[in-house]
């Protein structure tokens, strides 16, 4: 009965957490964690840490301040996507390489560069010597490498791009960049992926379309095949007496068909441009960056759009914040060229830009306003200083003098006066969450605001407020459901006992049972004590023959197994005697190989005066009770003999044996 009750009630509030989810895109979680000083967290994300020691040497933390991965390594740094590749970049002896949060090796670290996961791509490639060697996900080497002088990075799981050509997973080439005439001169060329089946090329060739001279145009292909040639349009030029020249430059894609390009000339612009059906959009000035499928563009009148992947402008009217200036730096901060592109590739710099926001100063320039692409209006709030600190978070100050972080939905992820300017500046801010240092005596205290993936928006956004109604409304009707069924069963199963009750006893009236014969009681002899035994199996024998062999008739306490890798083993537990359990090798005497048990678990002892066992949690997964109750983490708590406990979940179950 309780246990149909607890389902019934994981129900409900699975219901109406289903719902409450539908009706916002990021949910954050705040905990924190504390470090000693030996360690200086650098930066966190998805509930690690990297941390630098004393001596400059690199590791990763886990949730517990445990050690994840050594601290072997000169530099780490996460993937610029934490939220879909969950791995580090690691350096150690001049060479890179690519581990995961276990430090399971998935690029070894053998290579003079590494190019990383991304674009959704499931290769990355570690370059040494004149050879590429590709690997994916799983740390699988593939057979094929690529050949060849410099490097090559990964524009899809199929096709690389370095500095001489273009090449497929085959090792063949598909663009010779050698022959493009002003290669030497750009020194960089520039490939982007384009859906799943193209990827677009910066071409350097002369090319004469009417009076315009390009330098740079574009190829688009598949696969292994050129599709088209991206050129400038006769109209682009508006004096037809002379010749202009200028370079159509590649900048980046921006979904599945299209692609931003920049006409560099006196009177340059951008476009976007179709892949599929060769058309590009009207002229913009400015283009920021795209999210959820929306971005920021300044139209060639110095207007203020909301356009799509497309092109086409969303809002109707000009954005404008009355009594509040564009701030010009703002959109210029989340647009980017091809030459501030490679800047941040080449240097690794950290830019002060944003995406889906645009800053609005009053003319004293002492108050700023926000404007939100992502509600396409002004976000409620007057703020006195505005700083972008990257992947889409906000550090605000507000009339009171604190200061904050929102996201880019315009939701408060880090409370107004919780930190200081410095800290939050000092924080890490990353796409998966965001990691907070604060010095507290001889520990640091490291907050950490999760965030959760986005949810696409789907056709019950629409009617989000009804059906958050709704699915209220049903999980409480849920759960009354519930308490009433248990109820009965209750009151049904208490007077079924009361039934019981009386016929038993009144077979007893009716029966006269012989009285019993004295025996005189015999004195055992209390056992010699005995060290503690080791209950950890010999490599090469099984753990529940040692255990079994070891107490087949205790005479004190014992652990039985109930459920789990030890069922019918029988561990004794004499007086003075301690059973660490956990998942680590060192300093545990019973192991358990569960991803819900922690490296030390919990410890227990029995007390044979009390007749009671003590048991002390110290896991994050907890060790429970059969109800459900988790026992308190660091305290001591005491347990009659016969109670079963569950460690870390219901995989592992064991019963504190009664005394004999």
């Amino acid at each position: 009965m309780r246990k149909r009750f607890s389902l019934c009630k994981k129900v409900g509030v699975f219901l109406l957490t289903a719902v409450m989810c539908t009706s916002q895109l990021n949910v954050q979680a705040e905990k924190k964690y504390d470090f000693e000083t030996e360690y200086q967290v650098v930066a966190g994300a998805n509930g690690y840490f990297i941390a630098k020691n004393q001596k400059g040497e690199y590791g990763l933390l886990d949730s517990e301040g445990e050690k994840a991965v050594g601290f072997d390594y000169s530099e780490m740094e996460f993937p610029e996507d934490t939220i879909q590749y969950q791995y580090i970049k690691v350096k150690q002896n001049k060479n890179w390489g690519i581990v995961d949060y276990d430090e399971n090796i998935l690029v070894p670290l053998d290579f003079e560069k590494v190019s990383e996961y991304s674009n959704g791509n499931t290769i990355a490639a570690g370059y040494n010597g004149n050879t590429t060697y590709l690997y994916d996900l799983k740390g699988k080497e593939q057979k094929k490498q690529l050949t060849g002088s410099g490097s090559y990075s990964v524009i899809s799981d199929t096709v690389f791009w370095g500095k001489e050509d273009i090449r497929n997973e085959k090792d063949n080439t598909l663009v010779k960049l050698e022959e493009n005439t002003l290669l030497d001169k750009k020194k960089n060329s520039l490939a982007v992926k384009v859906g799943d089946t193209h990827y677009a090329v910066q071409k350097y060739t002369t090319q004469l379309t009417g009076n315009l001279e390009t330098d740079q145009n574009i190829e688009v292909y598949e696969k292994d095949e050129k599709t088209q040639d991206i050129l400038p349009e006769e109209e682009w030029v508006k004096d037809k007496d002379s010749t202009v020249k200028g370079s159509l430059k590649l900048i980046k894609a921006v979904s599945d068909k299209n692609i931003i390009a920049d006409m560099q000339m006196d009177d340059g612009f951008k476009v976007i441009y179709n892949i599929e059906d060769g058309q590009s959009t009207s002229k913009y000035k400015s283009i920021g960056e795209f999210r959820d499928g929306k971005a920021f563009a300044v139209d060639m009148d110095n207007n203020i759009k909301i356009i799509d992947t497309s092109g086409k402008a969303i809002n109707k009217n000009d954005i404008e914040v009355a009594d509040y200036k564009e701030n010009t730096d703002s959109l210029k901060s989340g647009t980017m060229t091809e030459s501030e592109l490679e800047k941040e590739k080449n240097q690794d710099i950290k830019k002060e830009g944003q995406t889906s926001f645009l800053k609005f100063e009053n003319e004293k320039k002492d108050r700023f306003k926000l404007y939100s692409l992502t509600k396409e209006d002004v976000i409620k709030g007057t703020w006195k200083d505005v700083k972008f600190v990257g992947n889409d978070f906000v550090l605000l100050q507000n009339e009171d003098d604190k200061y904050g972080v929102i996201d880019k939905d315009g939701k408060t992820v880090v409370e107004f006066g919780e930190f200081s300017k410095d800290e939050l500046l000092n924080a890490s801010y990353c796409n998966s969450g965001i990691a907070v240092v604060k010095q507290n005596g001889n520990k640091n205290d490291v907050y950490y605001y999760q965030t959760a993936k986005e949810v696409k928006k789907s056709f019950f956004e629409a009617n989000k407020k009804i059906i958050l109604f709704a699915g209220i409304g049903v999980a409480i009707l849920l759960v009354i459901l519930c308490v009433i069924i248990a109820l009965k069963k209750k009151a049904a199963a208490k007077a079924e006992e009361q039934r019981q009750q009386q016929k038993r006893q009144q077979d007893a009236q009716r029966r006269k049972p012989a009285p019993p014969k004295f025996q005189q009681p015999t004195i055992q002899p209390e056992p010699q004590r005995r060290e503690k035994p080791n209950v950890t199996a010999a490599k090469g024998t099984s753990i529940h023959s040692a255990v079994k062999a070891s107490a087949s008739k205790p005479k004190k306490g014992y652990l039985e197994g109930v459920r789990g890798e030890y069922t019918g083993a029988v561990i004794p537990l004499e007086e003075g005697m301690k059973i660490r359990i956990g998942r680590s090798q060192e300093n545990n005497d019973l192991i358990l190989n569960s991803v819900k048990i922690s490296r030390h678990h919990c410890i227990i002892d029995y007390d044979p005066k009390r007749g009671q066992y003590r048991v002390v949690d110290y896991s994050s997964n907890g060790v429970y009770l059969p109800d459900g109750t988790r026992l308190e983490r660091k305290k001591q708590t005491w347990l009659n003999a016969g109670t079963t406990i569950i460690i870390g979940n219901e995989e592992n179950v064991f019963k504190l044996g009664k005394s004999k």
